[in-house]
């Protein structure tokens, strides 16, 4: 097993909790920024004054539902390692592959958001660009972290078999 493939499996960890850290982070300062017009709706204000990042219990389910993200992912990054395609290819795919799941995961954000305004009649948000990059870069490394722990972990097993 080559030892550049159990660094890029401790490296892809590492962005991986990067991005889940700095997304938390940025949803606690978003919420800190939100316009008085929402942390004073009767319905919703509450919530959002008390809301703070994941405890365990969040943490566990949201645990619990990562296998077959990783299964789908390990599966077709395994395709890639046993028709030995370039490594640079691999980490191509992997670089398309979290590029399009954080496009994914953003837009179903975007539209919850849409929703909930509508539904509770709230202001539009305008937050800052400095912001919305934080939002992007973040979900970016998340993903990209995800997927490369998939990629090394792919190679790792094909290494040893």
């Amino acid at each position: 097993m080559p030892a550049s493939d159990v660094i890029g499996l401790g490296a892809s960890v590492v962005v991986w909790a990067a991005g889940l850290y700095s997304s938390r982070r940025r949803y606690t300062v978003a919420i800190a920024r939100l316009p008085d017009s929402w942390l004073s709706h009767p319905e919703i204000g509450p919530a959002y004054r008390e809301a703070r990042p994941w405890g365990r219990r969040e943490l566990v389910e949201w645990i619990r539902r990562l296998p077959p993200y990783l299964a789908g992912d390990a599966l077709f990054l395994s395709a890639l390692v046993a028709v030995d395609v370039l490594f640079v290819l691999q980490l191509s795919a992997c670089v398309a592959f979290a590029a399009l799941n954080s496009f994914w995961i953003l837009e179903a954000d975007r539209r919850r958001l849409v929703e909930f305004m509508e539904r509770y009649e709230l202001s539009p948000l305008r937050p800052s660009r400095l912001l919305l990059a934080w939002y992007v870069a973040s979900r970016f490394a998340a993903s990209l972290g995800f997927v490369a722990f998939a990629l090394f972990s792919v190679r790792i097993v094909f290494a040893l078999a």
